[in-house]
């Protein structure tokens, strides 16, 4: 089946109100007709037929629809030199919405607009096709389904920004996903989003695509995995979280692991699982605001240990045993981190022995089409990431989070890991509800 993205433009991929309202008022100052932001935002989405009667009342249509001729030019003109503004993260989730769905744009503005748009933001790469009322003199939704024909699209998600985009979308019958970061609002509009990167979970959910299932994670996981996983390593009162000696310890008695990643001033992979490094050497620190032989000189964990590198663990379990990495981001980092731990991980033999686990579900995206099976950790169902929960390989979740019905419904068909467990009564408890867990404070019998 084929599945693909139609995007409105204003108020969904760029906010170009200030460049077009200085760009009409320089071309309609001598037919008296000045313009503030809120008169051409409320222009946003119409046709030209549409705009004309709103914007040149002293003007019959046929001779505003000259008037707009006039100011679409100096509107392209002005927008070449002077673009709108993309919205955050565009670039990154346009790319990742790329790697499964053909996108297109589908706007009710004229000829020239879209392709301005697309060469002053440099999108080009993105989009397959684009088409607007200038180009057919078609209404939106018969340009929707137009691409439809044209393309042979079995379903089709279009994302715009007002109520005109919902009814047009309708009409074509249509899957819409409600902009509401843009320029118009829906009272009680289902789907919805406040950013694009809130596009990439609800795309998945409304093409109804589900994670893997549980058996497919386990066939693609080291078995040891299912046996537990020691927390930042098997450490006790000897040996302390996230050191070398904890890993060791699991390394001696084959049991997987959990760590912690950061990246360094200097780029270099940090095992530990806070930033401040307080907590675990009595000093103060922050890991991505030092570099590595800054950490490695000037602090000492406090078991005697060096806090470790990505790279002194993986050559130490030389894949013996198998580890659940977490990203850890810091300042939005998340593309970098997620980066130089690729660099890393590209040395690993066999994929099963890496599992990836993160807070952050923009790291875990840059990991799409690695094979690592990855996992969205969360600590409630009130978390701003849960919209996230059906879109990756399997659920890390905090135990109570159990108790919830729709995490009961999840666990069924799909892999679940529960942390943190820190007693033989808290295992017994939940260990039949979940595919694994991760604890500390005692050991798993096997």
């Amino acid at each position: 089946m084929k599945q693909c993205l139609l995007f409105d433009l204003d108020g969904t991929l760029w906010d170009a109100l200030e460049p077009i309202t200085t760009s009409w008022n320089q071309a309609m100052k001598k037919y008296n007709y000045q313009y503030d932001l809120d008169t051409i935002k409320s222009f946003m989405g119409l046709t030209p037929k549409e705009t004309c009667p709103l914007a040149f009342k002293n003007h019959s249509l046929e001779e505003g629809l000259k008037l707009f001729d006039i100011v679409l030019k100096a509107e392209i003109d002005y927008l070449s030199k002077n673009p709108g503004k993309i919205y955050p993260n565009e670039d990154e989730v346009l790319s990742l919405l790329k790697e499964k769905y053909d996108l297109f744009i589908v706007s009710n503005c004229d000829k020239g607009y879209i392709e301005n748009y697309l060469n002053a933001c440099q999108k080009t790469q993105y989009f397959t096709d684009h088409v607007c009322v200038g180009d057919t003199s078609l209404d939106k939704w018969q340009n929707i389904l137009y691409l439809k024909k044209k393309y042979q699209i079995d379903e089709i998600i279009y994302i715009g920004d007002t109520l005109k985009d919902k009814i047009e979308a309708n009409k074509a019958n249509v899957k819409f996903i409600h902009a509401n970061y843009g320029f118009g609002k829906i009272d009680n509009e289902e789907n919805e989003i406040n950013s694009l990167y809130e596009l990439i979970p609800l795309v998945e959910k409304l093409f109804n695509h589900q994670p893997l299932t549980k058996k497919e994670v386990i066939d693609n996981i080291n078995p040891l995995i299912l046996k537990g996983v020691c927390h930042r390593g098997l450490h006790n009162s000897l040996y302390i979280e996230n050191g070398l000696k904890a890993f060791e310890n699991a390394l001696t008695r084959h049991m997987a692991i959990e760590l912690d990643v950061h990246l360094s001033k200097d780029k270099k992979i940090i095992v530990c699982h806070d930033s401040f490094l307080k907590r675990v050497t009595n000093k103060d620190g922050i890991i991505e605001e030092l570099t590595l032989e800054e950490i490695k000189n000037n602090y000492i964990l406090l078991d005697g240990e060096k806090i470790p590198t990505l790279d002194e663990v993986l050559s130490l379990l030389n894949e013996q045993i198998p580890i659940v990495l977490e990203l850890k981001t810091y300042n939005d980092n998340y593309i970098e981190l997620a980066k130089y731990v690729k660099e890393k991980l590209s040395l690993i033999k066999d994929k099963k022995n890496i599992m990836l686990i993160s807070f952050d579900p923009r790291a875990l995206l840059q990991f799409n089409n690695e094979g690592f099976m990855r996992s969205l950790l969360l600590g409630s169902t009130n978390d701003v990431t849960f919209k996230y929960y059906n879109y990756f390989e399997s659920l890390d979740i905090y135990h109570e989070m159990l108790k919830e019905d729709i995490i009961k419904q999840y666990q069924k068909n799909h892999f679940v890991n529960v942390w943190t467990i820190n007693s033989k009564n808290l295992y017994n408890k939940v260990i039949n509800q979940v595919d694994t867990v991760t604890f500390e404070n005692f050991l798993i019998e096997k």
